[in-house]
This record gives C-alpha cells, structure tokens and sequence, in this order.
C-alpha cells in the first residue's frame, strides 16, 4: 500500500504559512504555501499538484516542497542561490546593470546610425553586449524590470559661459559690500521683459469635458510694449519704466531713474545680463569707470566710442556687473516678470484696448515700489501641509515625499527633490545650487547626500545581546577592529541635515535614497544639529563665527597636507555671508537664485539647471 504523506503542524506553523500564502514575496512563495496548508487539510500532495493550485505541477515538485519544509521550515520553502532562471544581465546585479544601460543611453545615437538622433530597444539591443540576440519584447521586459521608462523630454539648458563662478563671485562681493556700507552703496539686478497685446495661454478654471479657457483675441494688429525693471534683493524695491524700444536713450532714462530712488548713493551696482545694448558706448562712458575683467559681448562692428548722433549723456554713479551668459536662474528679477504674467498678462481681456492694459501692467509694477516682502518670498508658496500621522518623530522620509508629490498639481514637471532640514541651519552659500548640479552631472545615480567627518567610529561601538557585548562592525580584512588603533580604521562619514537632492524616480520606487548615493562633503565648521534647546544656543555661538569668513576657492573638503579622499565636493566660505543672512529678502533670494557655485576643476565653468523644476522640502 503506498505510503501516505501527511502534515501535522502546530497552530503557530500554520500561522506563518497562512502569513505566507497571503503576503508572501517573491510570488511563488504564495503558492508553495498553499500546497502546504491543503497537505496539512487531508490533500495528499499529488491531488494538490494536479488539482489543487493555479496551475498544474509536477507531483514530483509538490512532494519537494513538502520534503524542504519538514526539514528546514519556512526557510526550506525559499529557492537556494544560484537556482532558478538566469537574467539576461546575469551575473550583473540589477544595479550594475541599470547602470550600464543608463550609460549606453546617455551617449549619442548617432554613432551607431548617422541618421538616428533618439534610442531604439534594438538599436540599444547591437551596443550592449548581455542584449544582443534578445527580441524587442525581451528588451522591453528587462527596461521594465529595472525602471527604465520611455519618457517624453524636456527642455535643458546649460550656461556656456566658462566665467559662471567668477561672476557670481564678483557680485557676491559686492552684495557684501552693501552690507557693510548700506547708506552710500546700492545694489539693484536689472533687466527688461516685452508683453503684446493679444493675451498668451495658459490653465484657468472650466467645466470638465470639452470646454476650455478662452484667450480672447481681437482683430486689431499686434502691440508689443517693453518694460525695463531694476530689483533691489535687500527691501524688494522695484523700479519700472516702460517704453515702445529698448534703445540707449531709453536705458539711460531708466537708469536716471534709478539714482533717482537712491539719492545717497555714491555708488550703485547694476547686476545685468551680456545683452550688447548694455555695453554701448555712449552708456558706459555715463557711467563710473567699469573694473569688471569680464569680456564685454559687443558685435565687431560696434565703434569702442561714444556716437554723435546720440550724443554726451549724463553722468551717473552706476557700476555693471555681469551676470553668467544665458543663465536666468541667477536674476531673481525673473520672478517678478514671472509674477506679472501670471497676474495680469495671461488670458487678459484688454486685447482691443492697448492703452488700458499697458496701464494695467504699470500698475501691477507700481504696487513694489518702496519695497515689498511679498515680491521676496514669491515661488516659496506652501500649498499645503503633512498630515500630523507624516509629521511624528517616527515619521519616515520616503512618506512624506510621496504625500507631497501626491499632492502637488504637475508632480511629473518636477526633476529633482530638494530636502532642507531646519534642524541643521547653517549652510554655505552656493552650497544647495552646487549640490543639485552635482547630482545632474551624474546621471546614474539616485540621490546626493551631505555628509561630514563622523566624531567617532563606528568600529568602535558596541550594542548588548543578552548579557553580551557584541561589536556594531566589523571588517574581514581588520580582525577585532574594536581594538585596533583609530589611525588604521577606514575614514567614515557622518550624514547631516543640510543637503538631500533625490531623483524623482527614486521616490516612486520606494526609496529615498536609491543604491548609488553621492557624498557631498561639508565641512564640520557648518554642523550643527538643533534637537534641544541648548543646540539653540550651540548655533548661536557657531554663527557668530561666520561673521567676517574670507572667501575662498576650494577644491578638496580638507586642506592638501590632509588630503584622504577626492570627493568632487564643495565647501564654500564667502566673507560676511551668514551676517548677510540676517537680510531675510536677500537671504531668501540669493540662497536658491542668486547661489555662488565654487566647484572643483572637473566641472568648473560647465553649469546648468534643468528647466524641469526643483521641488524643495523643509
């Protein structure tokens, strides 16, 4: 008679299994499950595998499982290492090959098929080695599988100009400089924006379906009106003129009135773009001799003097400096054009009445003369709050930034998210610009985060189990590293607060750091970790000696006689800068806008921004 096979198990095993057959991951666990609980029933394992599952098995398979289970329990249930069908990226793990992959992608095409400018799965498929000789299907099955999407791009912009840091640096100097003298010196960014008479387009209010938003167009011909803008970063004061043509004449005006608003001032720095009329002339020869080194962008056929027909303009107290070349980013002035055309430009009703809508866009401006804190703060809207169960002191990162891109109206526009942490206050300038750029230059990883010195070593604590001490690390290639000497144990690296800049996609996977996570080193000098109130007055004391900090060009996150590692990192000291914090307007907009980015050589000069935009989390 043949032999019967039974499982008899107790209540707490069949617990587990039904945890397991509910829950259970990879998949297939679920299912060996199943077959165990029925054996348990009164199934003999072959009625199970031929009737008993989703899909017939082998008799041979269920017998199997029964055997690993009575001899290692659940564990027994897991295939072994090594086991089971291979990926086509074997032996790469998945992150390596994601990485690959994403390096294939990132080069150009073209070199492939002259006549290509974008990726095909099987053009991808003739230059990666472990795909060559999979089907289309196959190919889209292993991108699936390691989250590689096929995605609509975006517009990205980088400043080609190679003086980027030097000119954000000479306006750094200057913006410290009208702190320190702030009667007699006056900084102002400048810049000029055109609105026409036919409205432009954009999202507003309508009935779900097939009705939209009307821009209600006239018949009459197009008008185009120039507006020239001067803001200042300390008070949010705003300074407007508008006029039909941006010429010489007209921007002297402009500037007359700029001196105008600051009488007392001896000097007034007027931060510009390399737009050619800036540099004519007969306008610089009005001004205070020009010290900038930078090369003035001026067409070849341009005289180096002043015009007669033009004629001698007045004589005003205005120094130019220049902002980098295509690089708007670095102009908050923007926000106050961006402003504008969200209020009283898109989808306006004036278009048969040219006179009243230039009136309409004066007014707008008029509103931020003698300053304005709202103009300072604008794009820092909160459009909502955590809820209190995200928001305990248990709460884990990841959740709160899928709330928040749950909740934001356009999550897909954003690129990149920001997390500030308040508990650690102190921050170089330029240091959340260069970090973000950093993270963009390297496309293969998920995530950057600020890191430091740690004060101790891990290799040297200790946690309890039992009556025990057992070590929190060890290392095979340091035996009983706990009592090895501090100088031959691994440099390790403490995380701050200051910094995480994580990739959108690494959000929506579930992580919020990703597996290839990038250090940006800062240095302990900035470290400060507010958690009582005694932290409070710890960073008072370390704020005060920011208060006369020389700048400096670094290169490496500890001096030379000190070099350990080469972390392509920043370290930014910029002189008075955390006395200059004290300005909240200019704290608010130099911190993100108006950043001093210092790099190392390897991408020096070569910065960018995505015009996807940048979701910040404080």
């Amino acid at each position: 008679m043949a032999k019967q096979h039974k499982l008899e198990l107790t209540e707490s095993e069949i617990q587990a299994l039904v945890v397991l057959r509910d829950k259970g991951e990879p998949a297939y666990l679920r299912e060996r499950a199943t077959g165990l609980l029925k054996i348990h029933e009164g199934f003999s394992p072959h009625e199970v595998a031929r009737r008993g599952l989703l899909k017939k098995r082998d008799p041979d398979t269920v017998y199997t499982w029964l055997r690993r289970y009575r001899e290692h329990g659940i564990r027994g249930l897991s295939n072994k290492p090594g086991r089971g069908r291979k990926p086509a990226f074997s032996p790469k793990s998945p992150e390596e090959a994601e990485s690959e992959l994403l390096v294939a992608i990132g080069e150009d095409p073209g070199c492939l098929n002259p006549h290509q400018t974008r990726w095909t799965l099987r053009s991808l498929g003739q230059v990666v080695p472990w795909l060559e000789g999979l089907s289309v299907p196959g190919i889209h099955q292993i991108f699936s599988r390691l989250g590689l999407s096929y995605k609509r791009a975006r517009d990205y912009v980088r400043s080609p100009d190679t003086d980027y840091a030097e000119k954000l640096s000479r306006i750094q100097q200057a913006l410290a400089e009208v702190y320190e003298n702030p009667e007699t010196c006056v900084v102002v960014y400048q810049d000029e924006f055109s609105f026409n008479l036919q409205p432009t387009l954009a999202k507003d209010w309508a009935e779900t379906g097939t009705k939209y938003p009307l821009a209600c167009q006239s018949y009459l011909p197009q008008e185009t009106c120039y507006g020239i803008g001067a803001l200042n970063p300390h008070t949010g004061d705003v300074v407007y003129q508008q006029v039909k043509s941006c010429t010489v004449v007209a921007l002297h005006t402009f500037y007359t009135q700029i001196c105008q608003r600051y009488p007392n001032a001896e000097r007034i720095y007027l931060i510009q773009d390399d737009r050619a009329i800036h540099f004519h002339a007969n306008l610089i020869a009005a001004l205070l001799p020009q010290t900038t080194p930078f090369a003035k962008p001026v067409p070849g056929n341009w005289s180096d003097k002043p015009s007669k027909k033009i004629g001698e303009l007045e004589k005003l107290p205005i120094e130019i400096l220049q902002l980098p070349t295509y690089a708007p980013w670095t102009n908050p002035i923007e926000k106050l054009w961006r402003w504008a055309r969200q209020s009283v430009i898109h989808l306006h009703r004036l278009s048969k009445d040219w006179t009243a809508l230039q009136q309409k866009v004066s007014d707008f401006m008029e509103q931020f003369k003698g300053g304005s804190e709202d103009l300072l703060h604008y794009g820092a809207e909160v459009p909502f709050l955590r809820p209190a169960e995200l928001a305990t002191d248990t709460s884990r990162d990841i959740a709160f930034c899928q709330h928040a891109l749950g909740n934001i109206d356009g999550a897909d526009e954003y690129s990149y998210i920001v997390i500030l942490r308040p508990t650690s206050p102190i921050r170089p300038y330029g240091f959340i610009e260069a970090g973000i750029l950093k993270l963009m230059d390297t496309p293969d990883a998920n995530s950057l985060r600020a890191v430091t010195d740690a004060p101790a070593t891990p290799y040297k604590m200790w946690h309890r189990r039992g009556g025990r001490l057992a070590p929190v690390l060890s290392d095979p290639d340091i035996p009983e590293a706990y009592n090895a000497p501090r100088q031959a144990l691994p440099r390790v690296y403490w995380q701050t607060g200051h910094l995480d800049v994580i990739r959108r996609e690494t959000i929506e996977k579930g992580s919020i750091t990703g597996g290839y996570v990038l250090p940006f080193y800062i240095a302990p000098k900035y470290c400060v970790d507010i958690d009582t109130a005694d932290d409070f007055k710890n960073a008072e004391q370390v704020y005060e000696q920011f208060t006369s900090t020389e700048m400096v060009m670094p290169c490496d996150p500890s001096p030379a006689s000190e070099k350990k590692d080469a972390f392509d990192a920043v370290e930014i000291s910029t002189k008075r800068a955390a006395e200059q914090a004290k300005y909240e307007g200019m704290r608010n907009l130099t911190e993100s806008d108006m950043t001093k980015v210092e790099c190392s050589a390897e991408w020096r000069g070569v910065h960018g921004i995505n015009t996807g935009r940048d979701l910040s989390i404080s």
